[in-house]
């Protein structure tokens, strides 16, 4: 007698593996955007952090794939460790999140403290690896169920990628906070569509279920406890998500302090560093009446520029709840002038702000931590810096910090330092620096200009303003010191003058070198060096890469096939995911936010897969090759339509609305949508292809090396448009091979 898997396969298969196909394309998109907001509030990811999340994510879903795909071959088979998949995947979701809020305690990081970079990434790649293995195995388990009627094998894989970008659509339009929290129950649903086949586990998923129902009952309870994780030695007052990021409030004795995204903003007052940041400028000019305070306001420099009598402030701060959920927090005479009439709040985007605007101010001064992250380093380009120079009234003057050390200036901290300096003097004719632990930059619209020295003493004493750390010994001292005058001398006379623009953001890569640098100076110095490596070098190092399968070698035309189909998707996976990390990265310099309208990105791309998908499944064409040709020709003309456009038009993309990403991640995804099935074709063409999850790893291995290397490496140190050079010229090599070499099937001539 067959068991109950082998009975009910045939019969069933089609439409129990379709729901899970459905499902880990919904559930996929959920746990990944859950997983990467999580990791980015315990380690203060930037892009590369990010980046290496997608390539942790995008391997172990490979490797997971072509264990499945070479394991099982019995669709019985398939059927049961398919059930057993999402079993996994519904308590590895919990189990995951609560591993990377104890990060920090396993790890023994402080609250506030830059964590050891590598440890991280370790453990990242470690954390992630059961739940993304179980999820690269349901693609190839839920084909050979779905391929166990009389359906061809190519109309299988295409019908197969289409429920599962369905599936992705779905997750990126319904994705909210309830979503997420629901995630495990859509895998616990297809355990119930499974209970037939697997009578043995009603109990357990009675079980599973009563406990994920409760779970989800009292999650609220539960919160603050998981998320109080992040910081073993504080308490955690207040933790909120906002489309922006998660802030968080916690408290050290009589003590609160600001988190956002994971980093520290300050505490509740910052008195030092709010004095040296307003007062520097504001004694510079010679009358400020009005000034512009980009960044952090609430927590000190708000008090002290009213301390200049009848001056109007604006403050503009990206995220308006994050100066709600302080100032409940704060000192009585904090929260006296965030409510002073001489005081405007404007929330929003500084760069929208500065777009819509008319007015000119006396003196802007810029709040913002180092350019570490894509969202931190469009306020150091030089786009940027024109945005602010247009807005100074005569003898402005513009200010700006940076993290510093004068007594020891390394090679990393004078990369960042000496491009920061050659970005603004790209844009103001004089830049000072004035360096100690912290280094504030001023700059003026006047040629020649430098900090009146006798004249800001003159006005601190006129003015009367009872500063505790901004005296005019203090004053004295920053400007005559030998060390302002060496470290001027430095980033004036720098080796390597890197200017940081929004198409090649630079600072953005020496700050991640610079962290690495306080615990692993040796890769440090590799990481500079490799930021000097020509872009030709890089370009026959990926070509040379990705070439390699195309190169004779196998004198077998069926083998010749496999490998030519899975070379030419693995190339189309790097240069999608590529392709729609830099819309990501231009959608943020844009529009300055990554949880809130990115989301409408991800789906727009994940849309035209399906409709790629649906395209090429109903085409049917009996020559794969050809067809491959053709859609790698279009992928290097697109390619480099845009490169073309970046050259002719810096603001390209840059400004413009947000249709147009939408309608360029829907292409790009459609691209590799509609090439899936002719890939399998091809694969399949002589019969031999024998692991049905070999295609769709190659896909995955491409997107884990181009999340990896454009977030990390390509974009940060050679630019967008260079980036668009190199996936234009593998495309191109990959239509040239399939264009001399005629000998890859019996059906394409």
């Amino acid at each position: 007698m067959k068991d109950p898997v082998t009975r009910l396969a045939p019969m069933t298969g089609g439409r129990l593996s379709g729901a899970a196909l459905f499902l880990l394309g919904l559930l996929s998109v959920i746990a990944q955007v859950l997983l990467i907001r999580e990791f980015i509030g315990s380690f203060y990811g930037n892009e590369f952090f990010i980046g290496w999340l997608f390539f942790s994510w995008f391997f172990w879903t490979a490797s997971g794939s072509r264990f499945a795909g070479s394991r099982f071959k019995e669709s019985s088979m398939a059927l049961r460790a398919l059930a057993g998949t999402f079993f996994a995947v519904g308590i590895f979701i919990f189990l995951q999140v609560f591993l990377v809020r104890s990060s920090r305690f396993l790890l023994g990081i402080h609250p506030g403290e830059v964590p050891d970079l590598l440890p991280a990434l370790v453990y990242s790649f470690l954390v992630m690896a059961p739940l993304c293995f179980f999820f690269g195995m349901q693609f190839p388990l839920a084909l050979r169920s779905l391929g166990a009627g009389e359906m061809k094998m190519e109309a299988v894989f295409g019908r197969a990628y289409f429920l599962e970008s369905l599936g992705f659509i779905t997750g990126g339009i319904l994705f909210s906070f309830l979503l997420v929290r629901c995630a495990p129950f859509c895998s616990l649903a297809v355990i119930i569509l499974f209970r037939e086949a697997l009578p043995k586990m009603k109990i357990a998923l009675g079980l599973i279920l009563t406990a994920s129902i409760a779970g989800f009952l009292f999650s609220n309870s539960f919160e603050y406890p998981s998320a109080s994780l992040r910081f073993p030695s504080e308490r955690l007052e207040k933790t909120l998500n906002t489309v922006h990021g998660n802030i968080a409030v916690t408290r050290l004795g009589d003590q609160f302090n600001f988190y956002q995204s994971g980093g520290l903003i300050g505490s509740a007052r910052e008195q030092l560093a709010s004095e040296l940041l307003v007062h520097l400028p504001m004694l510079a000019h010679p009358s400020p009446e009005k000034v512009l305070l980009l960044g952090t306001g609430f927590n000190g420099p708000l008090p002290e520029v009213l301390k200049y009598g009848a001056v109007e402030v604006t403050n503009v701060d990206i995220d308006p709840e994050l100066v709600r959920v302080a100032e409940r927090y704060l000192p009585g005479d904090l929260r006296s002038a965030l409510c002073d009439k001489r005081v405007r709040i404007a929330n929003g985007d500084p760069r929208a702000f500065l777009d819509s605007s008319e007015e000119k101010w006396d003196v802007v001064i810029m709040n913002f931590p180092d350019p570490g992250t894509v969202l931190l380093n469009r306020n150091f380009t030089v786009e940027f810096f024109q945005k602010i120079k247009k807005h100074l009234a005569p003898e402005g003057i513009f200010a700006l910090r940076l993290d510093f050390s004068p007594n020891y200036i390394s090679p990393e901290l004078e990369r960042l330092g000496s491009s920061v300096y050659a970005t603004l003097h790209q844009v103001f004719p004089s830049v000072t620096v004035l360096p100690e632990d912290t280094a504030y930059f001023l700059a003026s619209t006047e040629g020649r200009w430098i900090p009146p020295l006798e004249k800001m003493i003159e006005r601190l004493r006129a003015k009367d303003i009872g500063n505790s750390f901004v005296t005019s010994g203090l004053i004295r001292d920053r400007i005559t010191n030998s060390r302002a005058l060496r470290v001027q001398t430095i980033f004036e006379n720098a080796l390597h003058e890197v200017k940081n623009t929004d198409r090649v953001p630079r600072s953005c890569y020496f700050s991640l070198v610079r962290w690495i640098s306080h615990f692993h100076s040796g890769l440090s110095r590799r990481l500079l060096d490799l930021s000097e490596v020509p872009f030709g070098f890089v370009a026959v190092f990926f070509l040379f890469l990705f070439g390699f399968p195309f190169l004779p070698g196998n004198s077998d035309p069926s083998g010749r096939a496999r490998r030519f189909a899975c070379g030419a998707v693995r190339i189309s996976g790097f240069s999608i995911m590529v392709f729609e990390i830099i819309l990501i990265y231009l959608f943020q310099v844009c529009y300055g936010d990554l949880y809130y309208r990115i989301a409408w990105l991800i789906t727009a791309f994940m849309t035209g897969m399906a409709a790629g998908a649906l395209i090429g499944i109903r085409k049917r064409s009996s020559a794969p090759q050809r067809i491959l040709r053709g859609i790698h020709l279009m992928a290097v003309f697109f390619y480099g339509g845009m490169v073309f456009l970046l050259s002719r038009n810096s603001c390209f993309l840059i400004g413009t609305h947000g249709a147009v990403f939408y309608g360029l991640a829907f292409l790009g995804g459609g691209w590799i949508g509609f090439e899936f099935p002719f890939a399998n074709a091809l694969y399949l063409d002589s019969g031999k292809g024998e692991k049905p999850g070999a295609v769709y790893a190659a896909d995955l291995t491409g997107s884990c090396l181009g999340a990896f290397c454009a977030s990390g490496f390509l974009i940060p140190i050679w630019g967008v448009p260079r980036t668009l050079v190199l996936i234009a010229l593998l495309n191109g090599v990959v239509f040239l091979f399939l264009f001399f070499r005629k000998d890859l099937g019996s059906k394409d001539v």
